[in-house]
């Protein structure tokens, strides 16, 4: 059916019946349409499932930057020291650097955590570096199975980072660490409803466990993250910890996320002082041209697309490009560009 908006009723398509061209468009109504997908079936409530998970994250982005939010805000100074990730917390950097210890018992308002556990979090021209102390009385009955990366690490006593670089709440990077320093890592689209484990990044870690807590070290490029085409000063963030020794699963956030540790709405918004990210921006995609013909009974899409990278140093990319009708997919074709 058709809805009113601004005095203009929008209605459903007509049936597809000979070739039309939809670029210009989606140029202007860029403002109004983020994407436009063309079906040759009625969809099937699986099918409106997934397109409604998509779309979760976006009441979120108009929002995901309000500055009455009850967020906490912390700031991240610029050191210019090197570190070394060993998990000892023994760089001199570590005392300049702000810690945070207001951790509450995930899916309550103000219940604080069983046990104290604080971070801090530097950065320098190339990367964002953290380190946690988490106290633990009994480190002996500390829980560590996982041993592979990309395992399921926050199965074990564990510490998890959520980054959203963007603050788009559609996009995010999940990286979870065990005591023994064995990293998990993946990028989260759709507003958390599709992680993407394949990604790996090139961060650092290593963890260490004391007489009365476990620390940890991590240092995660900013090559690895995607910023989009602004360098955003202030990203949302959040880390949280998971606990087993009581037998049972604890778990424990800074962020007062709800549901999901992936909820990027409730992030902590954090201020990277004195930052540079333009080397590190992303690419510029205008809309493209869609032609899509109807030939000899067979649909044939023809596209153009325009990509430009806005940093400002040389890189490489690879087009990834995949056509799926209905249930059935073409296979994926890759390109390198240099």
């Amino acid at each position: 059916p058709g809805r009113e908006e601004g005095g203009a009723s929008y209605k459903a398509m007509e049936p597809l019946d000979g070739p039309f061209t939809i670029g210009r468009a989606w140029r202007h109504a860029r403002g109004v349409i983020d994407e436009v997908r063309i079906y040759s079936h009625e969809l099937s409530a699986a099918e409106i499932t997934d397109l409604a998970d998509y779309f979760r994250g976006a009441p979120a982005l108009t929002s995901s930057m309000d500055e009455s939010s009850m967020a906490p805000r912390i700031t991240i100074r610029r050191t210019q020291t090197p570190l070394v990730i060993d998990g000892n917390l023994s760089d001199a950097a570590w005392g300049q650097a702000q810690w945070h210890d207001r951790f509450r018992v995930h899916g309550t308002t103000q219940q604080p955590a069983a046990l104290t556990t604080s971070f801090a979090l530097l950065h320098d021209d190339q990367a964002l570096i953290l380190a946690v102390k988490a106290d633990e009385p009994e480190p002996a009955k500390i829980k560590a199975l996982v041993a592979a990366r990309d395992g399921q690490s926050w199965m074990d006593d564990a510490v998890e980072v959520f980054i959203d670089a963007k603050g788009d709440a559609r996009t995010h990077y999940h990286f979870a660490v065990n005591t023994k320093g064995v990293l998990y890592d993946a990028r989260v689209v759709r507003g958390g409803g599709q992680h993407e484990p394949d990604w790996s990044s090139d961060t650092t870690v290593a963890a260490a466990i004391g007489e009365n807590a476990w620390t940890l070290e991590m240092r995660i490029p900013f090559s690895c993250l995607s910023f989009g085409t602004e360098a955003l000063a202030t990203w949302r963030l959040n880390v949280t910890r998971s606990r087993f020794i009581t037998g049972t699963r604890e778990l424990f956030t800074f962020a007062p996320v709800r549901g999901t540790f992936h909820d990027t709405a409730n992030f902590a918004l954090a201020l990277l002082e004195d930052v540079n990210l333009a080397p590190y921006l992303g690419w510029r995609l205008d809309m493209p041209d869609v032609e899509v013909l109807l030939h000899a009974g067979q649909l044939e899409a023809h596209v153009t697309q325009s990509i430009e990278s806005l940093s400002t140093q040389a890189r490489k990319a690879e087009l990834e490009m995949r056509l799926r009708i209905g249930d059935q997919a073409a296979p994926v074709a890759r390109s390198p560009v240099d």
